[in-house]
């Protein structure tokens, strides 16, 4: 049995996650980047049941 899930950063204004398990949503990129979404995109996917995860994207060079 498969499992679904997505991901969303802020390039996603709104997503579906019905049906989906979990949604990652990209919480930081790089040194300065913090997505101004994530909380509201957490919501959405606690909301519709799903489990949620949050990430941080590091580029070459950041450490």
């Amino acid at each position: 049995m498969a499992v679904k899930g997505i991901d969303v950063s802020s390039h996603q204004e709104s997503f579906d996650a019905d049906g989906m398990a979990f949604v990652f949503v990209k919480a930081t990129e790089g040194r300065t980047y913090t997505n101004s979404r994530q909380r509201a995109q957490a919501k959405r996917a606690r909301d519709a049941g799903c489990v949620v995860g949050f990430y941080h994207f590091l580029w070459p060079g950041n450490i």
